[in-house]
């Protein structure tokens, strides 16, 4: 790839994009250590639910903005409960987003 980090992805051809994502694919990143117990979880915490749609997930702040899993500011036993919060919440954001793009920015 001879074009700049700073390149508009538009302005990037098939062959550059499949190079790069290469590239990413095979980025190893080796784990150093861990914080302990003390900082492995966010308890608490997020953007405030009442500034979204609970139909859509939609922000009632910023149109086009649509949130999902623990960016909200939820909590949940663990257990599961908080990754069955993450992919449902994820599922109804990208599908409200799809709509919203669909309906040309429109909620």
């Amino acid at each position: 790839m001879d074009k700049k980090l700073s390149a508009a992805a538009s302005a990037l051809t098939d062959t550059e994009i499949n190079a790069l994502a290469a590239k990413i694919k095979s980025l190893s990143l080796p784990v150093s250590g861990v914080c302990g117990w003390r900082e492995a979880q966010v308890m608490a915490g997020g953007l405030a639910l009442e500034q979204f749609d609970p139909a859509t997930l939609a922000s009632r702040l910023a149109p086009g903005l649509f949130a999902a899993g623990e960016v909200l500011d939820i909590c949940g036993a663990c257990g599961g409960y908080n990754l069955s919060w993450a992919w449902s919440s994820g599922r109804l954001a990208a599908h409200s987003a799809a709509r919203y793009l669909k309906e040309g920015g429109h909620a």
